[in-house]
């Protein structure tokens, strides 16, 4: 059975510092410190209600021993976590690289939000016991939107 792991507590991001307009979320997941078996999913951030997803990148800092790839998508915060939308990335490669332009994009594919979500990687091919994936989403929220995810939200 595959699981579902919170790496929100197991490796918390600095960069949950939101202001009216735009703002950028960081995480960065070392895999020799919490490795995912095939199938498992990560939480890795929590965007919320009326937030505008606006752009995306992802880059593998440093390359997987094993083949890999990574979902990276958004999941209903309030229901069942099942990595299902891999509306951020699919298939991405666990080789090193550089910042890669994700799915969502601030030209015809942002992610407008109408309920709070996880942001998740889901493990695709291999299991993944070293290497480091990075994720950073641009932020567009409204005056009375701008406030911080609870980043220890449960579900």
């Amino acid at each position: 059975m595959a699981i579902d792991y919170n790496f929100m507590k197991l490796q918390p991001s600095p960069s949950n510092a939101p202001k009216m307009g735009t703002f950028w979320l960081y995480a960065k997941l070392d895999f020799s410190k919490n490795p995912l078996g095939i199938g498992d999913s990560a939480k890795i951030m929590k965007v919320k209600d009326l937030w505008v997803i606006r752009d995306s990148y992802w880059r593998c800092s440093t390359a997987t021993t094993a083949a890999n790839t990574w979902d990276i998508g958004t999941v209903d915060a309030t229901g069942t976590f099942a990595s299902t939308d891999q509306g951020i990335g699919a298939a991405l490669t666990s080789g090193a690289s550089d910042w890669t332009q994700g799915t969502a994009d601030p030209d015809a594919n942002q992610i407008i939000l109408t309920v709070d979500r996880w942001v998740f990687v889901s493990n695709n091919t291999a299991a993944c016991t070293d290497g480091v994936l990075e994720v950073m989403l641009e932020i567009m929220a409204g005056p009375q939107d701008n406030e911080p995810a609870d980043m220890q939200f449960q579900t």
